[in-house]
């Protein structure tokens, strides 16, 4: 166990017996037992740790909940821009388009399988671990960053005219199809 002086010891038993602060006592604990400094201080980092959407988010609550914006009155795209101004707050691009892709996978599923036969990914229909949206967000995103950044881990991967066609073809059809769902948000 490590040497913690007194008053560290004494903050552990106020954290845990004298406030009711809703924190994560498995955290707290982890830390006190922990063999280690840098483990011990990690788990009282992840305490820390969740609450980092909250200044942010605070902002933009209290925006809502105050008379100043009325938000059945704006577009959902301005309703968007006052969320990302406030909070910070940007979607996960491969989660994203992952779940714009489960908006037009069945409709679409032959577009899927051309993809699915240059990228190379392992999908088979009975495979519910490996979703062909899963799969294919993955490499759209990917190959989306092999081309924007330049580092060693972007490998740049050299596609045939055929190849690109179907790639191009598949975002096209993507960007009709999601444009058509989503128009009255835009």
């Amino acid at each position: 166990m490590l040497r913690f002086d007194e008053k560290i010891v004494n903050l552990y038993i106020r954290l845990c017996v004298e406030e009711e602060l809703g924190l994560s006592y498995d955290n707290l604990l982890y830390s006190f037992l922990s063999f280690s400094w840098k483990h011990s201080f990690l788990d009282i980092y992840r305490c820390i740790e969740r609450l980092f959407f909250i200044p942010r988010t605070e902002v933009f609550y209290n925006a809502i909940c105050s008379k100043k914006i009325n938000y059945s009155q704006i577009s959902f795209i301005d309703f968007s821009k006052k969320l990302e101004e406030s909070t910070g707050w940007k979607p996960n691009e491969q989660d994203s388009l992952e779940q714009l892709l489960e908006v037009i996978e069945d409709g679409n599923l032959e577009l899927f399988n051309k993809l699915q036969k240059i990228a190379n990914f392992p999908y088979q229909e009975s495979d519910k671990n490996n979703k062909i949206t899963k799969i294919t967000a993955k490499f759209i995103y990917t190959l989306r960053n092999n081309i924007v950044h330049f580092r060693p881990i972007n490998e740049e991967k050299n596609y045939n005219d055929e190849e690109w066609n179907i790639i191009i073809e598949f975002c096209l059809e993507v960007v009709i199809d999601l444009y058509k769902k989503y128009k009255k948000y835009l």
